[in-house]
């Protein structure tokens, strides 16, 4: 029974039998907060590489001016060749 525990995904499948049913619905629901949060975090990366891709001009603006000054055609070509990112310095 604690093997099937254990793929179903419970952590301390070992621990799981010996909780009180109280216990084991406050372990499941914090394990479906999880996995909502896995989805929505998903779903979000999707819908912005959709974005990026499809309508790059509906794309929200970075937080906090995360953006760095934008670059000559030189130099990103000097980058890319150099497999530098655009924060490192030469």
């Amino acid at each position: 029974m604690s093997q099937r525990a254990a793929e179903a995904g419970i952590g301390e499948a070992w621990q799981f039998f010996s909780m009180t049913p109280g216990e084991i619905s406050l372990l499941l629901a914090a394990r479906r907060a999880r996995e909502k949060e896995k989805l929505c975090m998903l779903w979000l990366q999707g819908r912005y590489t959709a974005l990026a891709v499809h309508a790059p001009d509906q794309m929200p603006s970075c937080p906090d001016g995360g953006m760095l000054s934008p670059m000559t055609d030189d130099e990103m070509k000097m980058r890319l060749l150099s497999w530098r990112r655009k924060d490192e310095t030469l």
